[in-house]
């Protein structure tokens, strides 16, 4: 079992987002979290923690929450760093967000992209599955 602590998880996420947005984007996110551009960086740098408050309005100002910067963290932290996966966490943030929106509409859509995503999947995984056999 993984266990790591919760300021190293946030400082992962935290630079993984910082190295996404690229040059600028700290300036940006400290600007949209009403925190200092110094402090972001050490938080990012380890050098500090932050009040729980702070950890909450930076995870805010990069559209996501302080608990999902704890599981991002916590997932890159483990090895895997794979890009995709990365995404699928990201798009499942997204789906999370909708379905809590309670939006009728938008929970339907939501619904129906999954659908037709999951038939597509599983029939490239059948042709996939049909092309090994037949060779």
């Amino acid at each position: 079992m993984l266990v790591i602590n919760p300021k190293e998880m946030y400082k992962t996420a935290l630079q993984y987002y910082m190295e996404k947005q690229g040059w600028g984007g700290e300036y940006t996110t400290a600007l949209k979290a009403n925190v200092s551009q110094p402090t972001l960086n050490r938080i990012k740098l380890g050098k500090r923690s932050g009040k729980h408050e702070t950890l909450a309005k930076i995870a805010s100002a990069l559209d996501t929450t302080y608990e999902d910067m704890l599981a991002l963290g916590r997932y890159l932290m483990s090895g895997e760093k794979r890009e995709k996966q990365i995404e699928v966490f990201r798009l499942l943030q997204i789906a999370k967000a909708i379905l809590e929106s309670g939006e009728e509409d938008m929970v339907e859509m939501l619904k129906q992209n999954i659908l037709n995503t999951y038939n597509i999947i599983k029939d490239r995984t059948k042709s996939q599955y049909v092309e090994i056999e037949e060779k």
